[in-house]
């Protein structure tokens, strides 16, 4: 099974894939510069813990009564709340090239494989939306530990984790969006259907925040909170949703590939 990565990646990058990462990366860089003190959406969910993106450590140390370093390790993970915006916009980016330009048709006239060319689009997109996460990721941690504020409190030991699953919902997400695109059509009723979906996701999980619905923004709010510890049971809910939306994606390509 080949995987065409490289002329993937000369498509993303033809397409305006970076152009939606320098976009992603300025929205983020507003949120944290003109978001003011307190969260951005948070609600209690147990005793010292809560839910939610949080930018502030001042304010969820006062809230939550959580550790600075834990407020801090929140506040590099705070726009995590945006990240699904930018997965619908790179999957979409993405895979209307591919269709929209006929590439995908010549590709498997070539003999490319449908699962190889499926993977070699979806480890691309998973790349955009992955890497510039985690490199904003650090880059805010480090700003934090360069002021010295809150000192260096353990962020890294409590970061790796959290970041590790966020992470992986993102790359979950990223499926999620393949098989939407692949299943009703690349167009704005998808991107409707994800959009919508996403925001049912999170109004429903802050609406019983003792209780996780394994949606996306779900769990994003979990790992981006504080006094989470769910490293095990977001893994094995996590990697069973990848392989359904990938299987998903698969059987919405071979359908398309037929019409």
């Amino acid at each position: 099974m080949s995987l065409p990565v490289f002329s993937d990646l000369r498509i993303a990058c033809s397409c305006g894939v970076p152009a939606a990462v320098v976009t992603w990366w300025a929205v983020v860089a507003a949120l944290y510069l003109f978001a003011g003190a307190g969260a951005w959406a948070a609600v209690p969910s147990s005793d010292y813990a809560m839910l939610g993106f949080l930018p502030d450590p001042s304010y969820t140390v006062e809230t939550s009564g959580c550790s600075a370093g834990e407020a801090v390790v929140a506040a590099c993970l705070a726009h995590a709340a945006v990240m699904p915006v930018a997965a619908i916009v790179i999957s979409h980016l993405m895979l209307k090239e591919s269709f929209g330009s006929g590439g995908a048709v010549v590709a498997f006239a070539r003999g490319v494989g449908k699962a190889g060319w499926l993977l070699s689009k979806f480890v691309v997109s998973c790349s955009a939306v992955v890497v510039p996460f985690v490199l904003a990721t650090v880059i805010r941690a480090g700003a934090f530990c360069v002021s010295g504020e809150f000192g260096d409190a353990g962020i890294a030991q409590m970061l790796a984790p959290r970041l590790c699953a966020a992470c992986l919902v993102a790359i979950g997400y990223v499926a999620f969006c393949f098989a939407i695109f692949l299943i009703v059509g690349i167009g704005p009723v998808a991107a409707g259907v994800l959009v919508v979906s996403t925001v049912a996701g999170f109004i429903a999980q802050v609406s019983l925040p003792n209780a996780w619905f394994q949606t996306p923004m779900g769990a994003l709010a979990m790992v981006s909170g504080v006094g989470w510890n769910g490293t095990l049971e977001l893994l094995l809910v996590g990697l069973a949703a990848l392989a359904a939306c990938l299987a998903l994606s698969y059987a919405g390509l071979l359908r398309r590939a037929r019409a």
